[in-house]
Parts: C-alpha cells; sequence; structure tokens
C-alpha cells in the first residue's frame, strides 16, 4: 500500500485510519515487523480498533493499541506525534479511545510503533471434559515465567478447551515447551499450527456479533473459575447455552446467547451476571466495540463550576489545618521558600499560602472542596523532582504535597500493583523484584521521584525504548476533581474498560486536569537476564546509524545511550 509510510530504524508506521489491521501488517512484515494487534474478527479498520482499544488474540503478551498508538491526524488538527513522549506531558492520542471525547468520523491517519515479528510461535490445544483442571492449570503456567502470548479458552457440551501460545526465541521456547508439557497428562494435549487452532474462537467471535445480546467482562484471575460457576447455575435456571469464552491470562471472558436462546430471558440473565462480576471486582470490556455503536455518555464533566467567597486567611488556615491535622499544615515562610523550588531553573515568583500533606484521598477531596469553595489556587507536589517547573506554587496559591499517600500492594497473581501516589518509584520497582516480577519504567529520577509525579509527567526513562513509558502500565487511577469530587477510573485489570480514555487523558497532564491520589500499575515477569554491551563509534552519525540498524534487524534493546 503506497499510503502506508514505514520507518524501520525508528520502529514506526503511519497509516490511514481507514486501513486494515490485516492490510498494515502485510506491509510490514516486508520489514519484519509487525503491529501486534490481532482481532479474531476480520476487517475492523485502523479506527476500529483504537476506538475499542483492541488487543486481539494475543493481549497477554502484547497488551491493548493504546500501547502502540503514538499520533493521529484528523480533518482540522493532529494530536501526538512519532516520539513515545511529547515534551508538554499530555498523550492526547490516548484520548482517542472509546471515542467519548474526540470525534472519530474526522479521523484520517494514525501513526503507531512497532514489534519485531516473532521468530517462532508454538500453539497448543487442550481439552479437558472437566473445566476445572484446566483452570488450575492455566493458573499454574503464570508461575512458570513461560512466554505465554495466549491462554484463550472456551467451556463447550463436550468439555472445556485451553489455547496456549509460546512467542519468542527459538531456544527459549524449546526450553519451555518441555516445561509446558511436563504437564500434558492433566488433559489431551495436541501441538498445532500457528493459525488452525483460532478457528473455534473465531467463530464464536461472529457468533457474537449477531447474538441477541452479549457481554464482554475483565475479572480478577483468582475470581475466573467461581464466576463461571455462577454463571453456569444462572444460564441453567433460565434454560440458556450461554456461551462463555475468553483468554484465562488477562481475565477477559465473553458472555452470549445460543442461537436457540430467547432474547429477553438472555438479557435477564446477562445482567445478573453483570452483577455478579461487578461483586467479584470485575469491570466491562471494550475489545469488541466499534465506531458505529452509539457513544457512550461522558463518565463525568471536567468543568465544575467556582462559587468563590471571601474569607480571611486566619480561618482559612483553621479550616486547612483541622482536615490534615496541625502537624501537617506548613504555614512558616523560611518552610514555604522550600517548597516553592523543584529540581528546575524555575525561579519561584512567590509564596503559596501554605502547604498541606494529606494522608487519604478524603483529605485530598476535602481540601479542593474548601478551595474550590474559596477560589483558592492549588498546585500538586510529589518529590519535586521534575525539571520543568511543574511544582512551582504560584503566590498565594494551596500547595498539596501527596509524599504521605504511601500505601503500596503487588498482586503476584494478578500481576498488579496499587500504590499511592507519594510512593518512590525505586521502592515499587524492588517490590516488584523481590516477587519476580518488573516495573519497567525507569526515570534518571526513580530514587526520589514518586509514581504520582511519574503518571503526571508520562514519565520514561531509558528502558522506554524497550518497554514503553508510565501510559503503558497504568490500568486504574483515583483522582480527585478540582471541585473535590473523588474518581476513579480503569478497570485496573487490563485496561480495556469504557472509561479508559479518561484515565488516559489524565496520565500527563501534570496536575492540570485532577489530583491523582492512586494508581493500579500492570507489572511483567522480571527478565531473566540482562547484559550491557560498550560500542565505541567515531562520530554520532555512525552510532545512530548501528542503532537503526540493530532495531530494524528485529532486536530491540532495553536502552541504548
Amino acid at each position: 500500500m503506497d499510503n502506508v509510510v514505514v520507518q524501520p530504524g525508528a520502529l514506526l508506521a503511519e497509516a490511514p485510519a481507514t486501513c486494515t489491521i490485516e492490510a498494515l501488517n502485510t506491509v510490514l512484515r516486508g520489514y519484519g515487523l509487525c503491529l501486534p494487534i490481532a482481532p479474531l474478527l476480520p476487517d475492523y479498520t485502523l479506527c476500529d480498533l483504537v476506538y475499542a482499544n483492541a488487543g486481539g488474540r494475543r493481549r497477554l503478551l502484547h497488551g491493548t493499541i493504546v500501547r502502540y498508538l503514538r499520533g493521529a491526524v484528523f480533518t482540522d488538527f493532529a494530536v501526538g506525534g512519532p516520539t513515545l513522549k511529547r515534551a508538554t506531558g499530555y498523550g492526547l492520542q490516548r484520548a482517542l479511545i472509546g471515542g467519548s471525547l474526540l470525534d472519530l468520523t474526522q479521523l484520517r491517519r494514525l501513526t503507531f510503533n512497532l514489534q519485531p515479528v516473532p521468530a517462532v510461535r508454538y500453539t497448543f490445544l487442550w481439552h479437558c471434559e472437566n473445566p476445572a483442571p484446566l483452570y488450575r492449570f492455566a493458573q499454574t503456567l503464570g508461575e512458570h515465567r513461560l512466554a505465554l502470548a495466549a491462554l484463550a479458552f472456551v467451556e463447550t457440551d463436550a468439555g472445556a478447551f485451553l489455547l496456549t501460545e509460546l512467542e519468542g526465541d527459538v531456544a527459549v521456547l524449546e526450553r519451555q515447551q518441555a516445561l509446558l508439557l511436563r504437564d500434558a497428562a492433566l488433559a489431551e494435549v495436541r501441538q498445532l499450527s500457528a493459525d488452525a487452532p483460532w478457528q473455534r474462537w473465531e467463530d464464536l467471535a461472529r457468533e457474537r456479533q449477531h447474538a441477541a445480546a452479549a457481554l464482554d467482562l475483565t475479572l480478577p484471575r483468582q475470581s475466573l473459575a467461581p464466576f463461571v460457576a455462577e454463571m453456569r447455575r444462572i444460564a441453567a435456571r433460565y434454560r440458556l447455552a450461554l456461551r462463555c469464552w475468553g483468554d484465562l491470562g488477562i481475565g477477559a471472558l465473553t458472555l452470549h446467547a445460543g442461537p436457540n436462546d430467547h432474547p429477553g430471558e438472555v438479557t435477564q440473565a446477562l445482567t445478573l451476571c453483570a452483577d455478579l462480576a461487578r461483586g467479584y471486582g470485575g469491570s466491562a470490556n471494550t475489545e469488541y466495540t466499534t465506531v458505529a455503536d452509539a457513544r457512550r455518555d461522558r463518565l463525568w464533566s471536567l468543568v465544575m463550576p467556582r462559587s468563590p467567597r471571601a474569607m480571611e486567611t486566619a480561618a482559612l488556615l483553621s479550616e486547612l489545618a483541622a482536615i490534615v491535622g496541625e502537624g501537617y499544615l506548613i504555614t512558616r515562610p523560611e518552610d514555604l521558600s522550600t517548597y516553592a523550588q523543584d529540581a528546575s531553573i524555575a525561579q519561584p515568583t512567590g509564596l503559596p499560602l501554605a502547604v498541606a500533606l494529606p494522608a487519604t484521598h478524603q483529605q485530598v477531596a476535602a481540601l479542593l472542596q474548601l478551595a474550590a469553595a474559596h477560589a483558592l489556587p492549588v498546585v500538586t507536589r510529589g518529590a519535586g523532582s521534575g525539571l520543568a517547573g511543574g511544582a512551582l506554587p504560584s503566590p498565594g496559591a494551596l500547595l498539596v504535597g501527596l509524599s504521605r499517600l504511601t500505601t503500596l500492594t503487588i498482586d503476584r497473581e494478578q500481576m498488579t500493583a496499587r500504590v499511592g501516589a507519594g510512593v518512590i518509584t525505586s521502592e515499587l520497582q524492588t517490590a516488584a523484584e523481590a516477587l519476580g516480577l518488573f516495573y519497567p519504567p525507569d526515570p534518571s529520577s526513580q530514587i526520589v521521584s514518586t509514581i504520582g509525579g511519574n503518571i503526571a509527567c508520562n514519565a520514561g526513562g531509558p528502558r522506554c525504548l524497550k518497554y514503553g513509558v508510565t501510559a503503558d502500565y497504568v490500568v486504574a487511577l483515583t483522582a480527585v476533581l478540582a471541585d473535590g469530587r473523588v474518581v476513579t477510573v480503569g478497570d485496573g485489570l487490563l485496561g480495556q474498560s469504557p472509561d479508559a480514555a479518561l484515565m488516559q487523558l489524565l496520565i500527563g497532564s501534570e496536575g492540570t486536569l485532577a489530583l491523582i491520589t492512586e494508581a493500579t500499575l500492570r507489572l511483567i515477569p522480571r527478565p531473566v537476564a540482562r547484559r550491557t554491551t560498550l560500542a565505541l563509534f567515531s562520530d554520532l552519525a555512525a552510532a545512530c546509524a548501528t542503532v537503526e540498524r540493530v532495531m530494524a534487524g528485529g532486536l530491540i534493546p532495553a536502552g541504548s545511550s
């Protein structure tokens, strides 16, 4: 296709929004590259895939398309660009997902980051009359640190089927194949060609497309087995042959009617299943939505009216102290001068009115409610390690420091971390690695910078060349809006919920839209080994040319400097 522009050395491709993923990948294969999104349904356009934030067959390994989206051109304007991180920190191109913020009918071209075509892929189909052993087996696979690309499953009258795919280097997969087959006694297993096994799931996806009603969910992995068992009881109560299929690796499920099921009863049963899923911590999933779907209402308004009223400074400080405690409201000029600076060369124009150090979402919300009521400007501060002057307060403003929000909980099975905005980046990395997991973003300030600041600035670091930036690992955010409302966006599981566009809009917004107080971050298995190579060149041009050849050849270093 002449209208697809590929930059193999930069791992970038630009294509029309109406181009299909199959057509784009056909072009990219000539360069040994791909956009690793493989939807079950054919003929999806790139615009459709962005709208749905789709991931396709191998979401477990490659994530969803928002991880690869770099820029978009509309009829009258453009957002994003070819770099991983724009200087402003905003990632407006990520707000395309879901179509609730930008009109995608005017979308013309899209720019994506690419990946090398996998060297090899091993595919196995497992069958067991009783689904319970397959659920247990799928859970054990996650503990072996295999190069799993997919763990697709489906329950049928003939039992349960599990499709496992390994993807990567030949030598690595040969060893992992032996480990995988060690447990083959639990079920019938067959090794298959790379494409044939997905036919069963493609048929289900087409059936779902024409079903009277369907429910797409993301659930915590440990909740899948009990949820499916209860879902089966609901289906039996209504005498329905509900289809149940998805990916156990990421906890994605699709439920829809069989061809002979009554539409009204299916709707009632799926409503009960949706309530059941919420009880298990589940969320709606957007994998199969398209631009043609009716646009959803916005989940909240980002513009809130203010009702300013005058108030004496002493009384205002007293109310602020009542919220956070006397010891956590800083008002002495000599202390305020410290908070009036950060790591940038920007110079303060005056001192803030006060510095408040809240310890909970509720305290942050109360501070912003009070500030909104009295038209008091608010500036957020993490560790003050930013180089753009973002933490410098305007004269007379309330500076809210989030360094006391330090909760840190890691779910090893789900491979996620729930962290307060004040958690130091390196502390999260250390805690994750102690459990065999890995948090890739590594800004140069990681030993002092906070997760909240990383998210507000969409931090990257040297490893972003291989692993991407902070936005690629955020799956849920809790934030406080300007009027003090606490909102939670994202599903905390896959980042594929209907409100994911709003979540991505907050990332990189540098405190201008909301105060981020907590995040759920996606973790990945810790790399087995690391190697560092030093090469000397006579000039910069030769060094850059070598880096381009290395990357175009399919080897992406974790970092290059």
